[in-house]
């Protein structure tokens, strides 16, 4: 209570004591809002919100997966062994790249091929960046498989005759 020049005032006062919550700790794709504050966060740090008295800490991560790239059209000398892991792309920065036999399969991540599986001439396959929890839009990959041989013998070729001048013969063993 005070009292001066003949006016008295009353004052009701209610001290609440400050207080804070545990750290928020939280891994997102691309962005995140946080429910203290209603604000939405597009990079990773340590964010903090009063509101009531009440202190509250996130420390947010965002991770980010960006389309793979690499050429859409690609050109492999195919041999019994021309795999998957030959596809040539690069995923986003601290991202993993798997690879898809279907535009579906790769937008799910349902049923991703293992690096072994054998390609098939005129297929196309979705490269997909994966950081997290996050995953990217595909990027789509047709690939022709062109002849190719694992080794080649030249002292088994031959070739006659030299000069040709209608025919030519090869022999190969």
């Amino acid at each position: 209570t005070s009292v001066s020049n003949c006016v008295t005032r009353t004052l009701n006062l209610t001290i609440t004591p400050s207080s804070s919550s545990p750290t928020e700790v939280v891994s997102s794709c691309d962005s995140y809002i946080w429910s203290a504050n209603g604000t939405t966060y597009t990079a990773s740090g340590t964010y903090t919100s009063v509101s009531n008295c009440v202190t509250r800490t996130l420390n947010l991560t965002i991770n980010i997966a960006t389309t793979p790239t690499g050429s859409s059209t690609q050109t492999i000398n195919g041999t019994t062994t021309t795999t998957v892991s030959q596809l040539v792309a690069s995923p986003s920065s601290g991202a993993t790249l798997v690879w898809y036999a279907s535009s579906a399969d790769a937008s799910t991540g349902a049923n991703p091929l293992s690096g072994s599986t054998v390609l098939v001439d005129g297929a196309t396959y979705y490269g997909v960046s994966e950081n997290g929890i996050c995953r990217s839009t595909p990027l789509a990959v047709t690939v022709t498989v062109v002849l190719g041989a694992e080794s080649f013998d030249v002292t088994k070729f031959n070739f006659y005759p030299n000069p040709v001048l209608d025919v030519l013969n090869l022999n190969y063993s």
